[in-house]
């Protein structure tokens, strides 16, 4: 579980969206859709890994 930490892209934002400016929202955006896709490839192991 550490190395998948190590692997997501974590960033403070603010609780109202609306704060940030375009370029910050962009990015923090492109920084979820990224996170989406390091989780999904970790359940896949996951769901292959032996019980």
């Amino acid at each position: 579980m550490d190395k998948l930490s190590e692997n997501l892209k974590l960033r403070n934002v603010p609780d109202n969206i609306d704060e940030l400016d375009e370029s910050e929202a962009k990015a923090a955006l492109k920084d979820v859709n990224y996170n989406i896709k390091v989780l999904m490839a970790e359940i896949k192991k996951l769901q292959k890994a032996p019980n």
